[in-house]
This record gives C-alpha cells, sequence and structure tokens, in this order.
C-alpha cells in the first residue's frame, strides 16, 4: 500500500523522524576536533611509556600521524555533509553547528601546519 493510498486517518499517525544528515555533519566535525588535540596526547603518554618499552614512542608517533592526517579529512566531510544538510534541511540547526565545527576544525589544521612550519624554518635557519 503506497501512502498516496492511505486513508487520511493514516496519514495524521505517520511518525516524522528527524534527519540524520545535520547529526551526521556534527558527529564529523566534533571528530575532526577531537582528533587534534588527542594526537598531542598521545605523544605525550607515548614519551613517557618510551621508558619502559622502547616501542611505545614509535607507536605513538605512529597513532599522533594517522590523528593528524584523518582529521583534515573529518573537517571536510563535515563541511560538506554540513552544506548538503544546510540545502535539505534549512530549519535543522545541526547542519549549520556542523558547518561551524568543520571550518573551525580545518582552520585549527592549517594553523597548526603553518606553526609547524614556522617551527620548522626558524630551527633550520640556525
Amino acid at each position: 500500500m503506497q501512502w498516496s493510498q492511505c486513508p487520511p486517518r493514516f496519514m495524521d499517525m505517520a511518525v516524522q523522524l528527524s534527519p540524520t544528515l545535520p547529526k551526521v555533519s556534527l558527529g564529523l566535525g566534533v571528530v575532526a576536533v577531537v582528533l587534534i588535540p588527542l594526537g598531542f596526547g598521545v605523544v605525550v603518554i607515548g614519551d613517557v611509556a618510551s621508558i619502559a618499552w622502547r616501542s611505545a614512542g614509535l607507536i605513538a608517533g605512529a597513532m599522533t600521524a594517522s590523528a593528524f592526517i584523518s582529521s583534515p579529512g573529518f573537517a571536510i566531510a563535515a563541511i560538506l555533509t554540513g552544506h548538503s544538510a544546510r540545502r535539505r534541511y534549512p530549519g535543522e540547526a545541526f547542519g549549520r553547528a556542523g558547518l561551524i565545527v568543520g571550518y573551525v576544525a580545518l582552520g585549527m589544521f592549517l594553523a597548526l601546519v603553518v606553526l609547524m612550519a614556522i617551527a620548522w624554518m626558524s630551527i633550520r635557519a640556525r
């Protein structure tokens, strides 16, 4: 039975589900923001753990690199899904929040890359 064939009383009983795309956008943005400081925390823990176990620093470095590499991917995904959510569901605030958090995460990542490049250049100049 299709919706067009349903009696009007059943059309009123249909459950209105909230859209998931805006929530996905916000979730991706939050993941992108959380991965950046998480990378720094893993490095500190790895440095402390490398006192007892030699490979801990290498494992922590790999985890940090994967966090930093995947963070802009999550930020870009949050931005894309946020724009799509804003177009499909203009009244949903989660889409706008996902857009804002995605752009903030991408900005944080780019600022961190610029700071790392400046630090690298200042170390190499000596």
